[in-house]
C-alpha cells in the first residue's frame, strides 16, 4: 500500500491550512451535487471485430452493469447519487456522426466532448472529460472507466464515503515500473530521458477515481500548460504529482475476478452484482422433435423423474421448438403436443422440415418454413395467441428472417448468441445486431424481443455448443451447469438447459441434468421455466415476482397442490 500523502492545500500564515479554490469550485453552489460521476470512455466503431465494434460494446454493457434505461439512470441517480454516461468525442465521418447521435438520443446516457476522437489524444480527451463533467455537475468523485471494466455500482456509494474518509484524491491499483526507451516495443516513451529508468507511482489507466477537487484543478488549466506524455495513465499520474494529490491504492478496483469486494474486475464480464430479491432462473428447452418417445424422455424421465417443482407448486415446463417434418419424415405428433399442453409446455417453431442452410435464406424461403409449422401447430389444437417463439436450424438465421418474425406476430426469436453471458433477454427494436450476417435490419424490428441462445462456462474446443452441451476442459456436464449457475446466481441472467431428444436419452448425460435440476431447485428463489414464461417475467415491471407473472400461464401442479388457470 502507498502511503497516502496528505490533501492539497493552501497554507496561511498561522500555519493552518484550507483547501484551494478555483473558478469551477467557486461556482459549485450553482451545480448540482452529486456523489459520482462515472464516465465510460468509448469511441467510434471502426469495423465488425468485437474489439473495434464500439456500438456493440455499448450494448453489452447496457445489457449487463451499466444503466439500461433512463429510468434506471434517473434511478441511479436519484437513489444513490451516481450519474454514469459514456463519454465520447465526434468524428470527421458523418456517417459514423449519425449513428452515434441517434443512440445518444435514443438511450440518453451519453456524455459529448468538444473533440475529434482519436487514440493520440487520449491525455486531452481525459482533461475535456473532466472539464465537461466539472462544468455541468459539482461531483464529489469521477470515476473514469474503460469499456472492457465490470463496475458494481452497488458498491461504489460506500466506497466513496471511505475514500472521503480518509481524503482521498487519487484512487486506483498504483503502479510503478520500468520507462520503455526503445520504439521497438509497446508502450515506448519517447520522454524517457525526462523520466528516468522507472515510472513514479501513477494509477493503471483502465479504472481511476479522481475527487472533485483534483478534476476542478485540472480542468481549470490552460490547454498546453501540461506537459503530455505517451501514455494516458502517466500522463495524468504525473499531473496529479504537480497538484499534490492524496494518492490511495486501491486494489478493490483492479481484481481479476469477482469477489465479496471488488469494485472493477477487468475483462468485462467477470461479475454481476446479486441481490436477494432477484430470481435465479433456468431455461428449459427441446428442438425438434414431439414424438411419444420424446415427451416419454423428457417428461416421465426427466421432469418427473427429477421430483423438481418450481416454488409455486407447478412442475416444470419446458419449451418445445418443434419441427414436424424434418429428416423427410413425419417427427411430430398432435397427440403429444396437446399433451405437453394442457401440462403448461410451451409449443414454438423451429421450420416445418428442419432445411440446412439457412443462413442463406430469403424472406420466402423463412416465412414458408415458418407459416407451415405455425399452421401444424395450430390444426394441433395450440392457440393462436400461445405459439410465440421461434428458433432457426442450428441457430443459422440471415437478415430477412427479422421481417417474418415481425410480419408472422411472433413474440420472440431465440437464433442468436448472447453478445456475452451477462446479456438478458432483450426487445430487436433500437438494439444493435452483433452478427450482421445473421441479424442486419433488425434493430427495426417492432415487437419482437431476442431471448439469445446462451452458451454454459468452460474451456474446450467444443464449449461453443448451445445445443446438447458437452463436457468442458475439467468439468464434466453437470459441472459447467452448476457453474454457469452459480456465476450468473442473483443476476437474472438465465442458465440454459437446451437439448435434443436423442442427446435426453443418453442416461449419463440425462442423470447429470436431473441432478443439475434437483441440486439447483434447493438454491433460494430459484425457477425453471419456458422460454415463453421467462419472456413475460422480464417485460413485467421491474421487481414483479416470478409468482405472479406465472399466475396467467397453465400449471401443472404437483401432488397436494392445487395451482394453474
Amino acid at each position: 500500500m502507498l502511503p497516502r500523502l496528505g490533501p492539497a492545500t493552501a497554507e496561511k500564515a498561522d500555519g493552518r491550512t484550507e483547501p484551494k479554490l478555483n473558478a469551477l469550485q467557486a461556482t459549485a453552489d450553482a451545480r448540482p451535487a452529486i456523489l459520482a460521476f462515472v464516465g465510460v470512455q468509448t469511441g467510434f466503431t471502426t469495423d465488425s471485430r468485437p474489439k473495434y465494434n464500439y456500438e456493440a460494446r455499448r450494448a453489452a454493457l447496457r445489457a449487463s452493469w451499466f444503466p439500461g434505461s433512463r429510468q434506471e439512470l434517473a434511478r441511479l441517480e436519484r437513489e444513490d447519487g451516481i450519474m454514469a454516461r459514456f463519454v465520447i468525442g465526434h468524428s470527421a465521418d458523418a456517417r459514423k456522426e449519425a449513428a452515434v447521435e441517434a443512440e445518444a438520443a435514443q438511450h440518453g446516457d451519453m456524455l459529448r466532448l468538444d473533440l475529434v476522437e482519436g487514440y493520440a489524444g487520449l491525455p486531452a480527451k481525459t482533461i475535456a472529460f473532466l472539464r465537461a463533467v466539472m462544468q455541468r455537475w459539482n461531483p464529489q468523485y469521477i470515476v473514469k472507466a474503460d469499456d472492457d471494466v465490470y463496475l458494481r455500482l452497488d458498491r461504489l456509494p460506500h466506497a466513496a464515503r471511505q475514500w472521503a474518509a480518509v481524503h482521498a484524491d487519487y484512487i486506483g491499483c498504483m503502479k510503478t515500473g520500468p520507462v520503455i526507451k526503445s520504439d521497438k516495443y509497446r508502450w515506448f516513451e519517447p520522454q524517457h530521458a525526462l523520466i528516468g529508468s522507472e515510472y513514479f507511482a501513477h494509477a493503471w489507466g483502465t479504472i481511476y477515481v479522481l475527487s472533485g477537487r483534483v478534476a476542478a484543478d485540472l480542468g481549470a488549466m490552460r490547454d498546453g500548460a501540461l506537459r503530455h506524455f505517451a501514455n494516458e495513465d502517466v500522463t495524468i499520474g504525473s499531473w496529479l504529482l504537480a497538484f499534490n494529490a492524496s494518492h490511495y491504492d486501491d486494489r478493490r478496483l483492479c481484481e481479476p475476478a469477482c469477489s465479496k469486494s471488488s469494485l472493477a474486475v477487468y475483462d468485462i464480464p467477470q461479475c454481476a452484482a446479486p441481490t436477494e430479491s432477484t430470481p435465479n432462473l433456468i431455461l428449459f428447452s427441446i428442438d425438434d422433435d414431439t414424438l411419444e418417445s420424446s415427451w416419454k424422455v423428457m417428461y416421465v424421465d426427466t421432469i418427473l423423474s427429477s421430483g423438481v417443482v418450481n416454488p409455486n407448486g407447478c412442475r416444470v415446463s419446458v419449451t418445445w421448438f418443434t419441427a414436424s417434418h424434418a429428416r423427410n419424415m413425419v417427427t411430430g405428433s398432435c397427440a403429444v403436443v396437446q399433451r405437453a399442453y394442457s401440462k403448461g409446455h410451451e409449443l414454438a417453431v423451429h421450420t416445418y422440415t428442419h432445411p440446412k442452410k439457412t443462413n442463406m435464406f430469403t424472406y420466402k424461403q423463412w416465412a414458408d418454413e415458418a407459416s407451415k409449422q405455425r399452421q401444424w401447430l395450430l390444426d394441433c389444437g395450440i392457440p393462436a395467441q400461445d405459439i410465440q417463439g421461434f428458433r432457426s436450424p442450428g441457430f443459422e438465421a440471415s437478415p430477412p428472417l427479422g421481417a417474418v418474425l415481425r410480419d408472422q406476430g411472433y413474440r420472440y426469436d431465440s437464433s442468436l448468441s448472447a453478445a456475452n453471458w451477462t446479456q438478458k433477454p432483450y426487445p430487436l427494436e433500437g438494439s444493435t445486431c452483433a452478427f450482421p450476417d445473421k441479424c442486419s435490419g433488425w434493430g427495426s424490428v417492432a415487437g419482437v424481443w431476442e431471448v439469445p441462445a446462451y452458451t454454459l462456462v468452460g474451456k474446450g474446443p467444443t464449449v461453443g455448443r448451445r445445443v446438447d452441451p458437452t463436457t468442458a476442459v475439467g468439468m464434466n456436464l453437470l459441472q459447467r451447469l452448476m457453474a454457469d449457475f452459480q456465476r450468473k446466481q442473483g443476476t437474472g441472467v438465465p442458465v440454459p438447459v437446451m437439448v435434443h431428444e436423442p442427446y435426453l436419452r443418453k442416461k449419463p448425460i440425462r442423470h447429470q441434468i436431473v441432478q443439475f435440476l434437483q441440486w439447483a431447485s434447493r438454491q433460494p428463489n430459484t425457477w425453471v421455466l419456458n422460454f415463453a414464461q421467462a419472456l413475460a417475467y422480464y417485460q413485467a415491471p421491474p421487481g414483479t415476482p416470478v409468482a405472479d407473472v406465472l399466475k396467467s400461464f397453465r400449471c401443472d401442479p404437483a401432488p397436494g397442490t392445487l395451482m394453474g388457470r
